[in-house]
């Protein structure tokens, strides 16, 4: 970490530790312990009840999906659905290539046996309710073609109930 400092201060950057916490993990255990740099400057580690976001997904004891994230992601949908501004297929190719890879992370770091079932078909009702709003389909169409991918006349949309163990075998199978 000191290299890290100074190379920081090389450049004209600056550590601040009243914004900073540090989430030390030593052979996959979490320590409770603060980080002193060379400069006498003290970054204070996370508690144990406390809970941060990190990178966009909340940290207590370990990362968990935020599901705040529910409320954003329909807050979003809703705004693209309501513009005016752009076709259909415009607003299909921002929701796959822009708001889905938002859920990627998030998805990806989340342990599995803490994600609910209901927070990820929350995530697929909200987005095949938006969709079906685009495409004037009627509430009780068929999803099925939501999923088929677009070389076989579908949307090609993500499920994440799908979606969240295959990021975790993806992630697994890096290492």
């Amino acid at each position: 970490i000191d290299t890290t400092f100074y190379l920081m201060l090389g450049i004209g950057l600056e550590i601040n530790t009243s914004k900073c916490n540090v989430i030390i993990l030593r052979q996959g255990n979490l320590l409770y312990s603060d980080l002193k740099l060379n400069s006498n400057a003290i970054i204070i580690s996370v508690s144990e009840s406390q809970t941060i976001k990190y990178l966009g997904s909340i940290f207590r004891d370990e990362l968990l999906f935020n599901k705040d994230s529910l409320k954003k992601l329909n807050d979003n949908l809703e705004k693209l659905a309501k513009s005016p501004l752009l076709q259909p297929n415009q607003k299909l190719n921002i929701i796959n290539q822009c708001i889905f890879p938002s859920l990627v992370y998030p998805l990806q770091i989340a342990p599995l046996t803490k994600m609910r079932a209901y927070i990820l078909d929350g995530l697929d009702i909200i987005i095949r309710r938006v969709v079906k709003d685009i495409i004037c389909l009627p509430a009780n169409a068929a999803t099925v073609m939501f999923y088929a991918p677009r070389k076989l006349r579908g949307l090609g949309l993500i499920n994440c109930q799908w979606e969240a163990p295959l990021q975790h075998f993806s992630v697994a199978s890096m290492f």
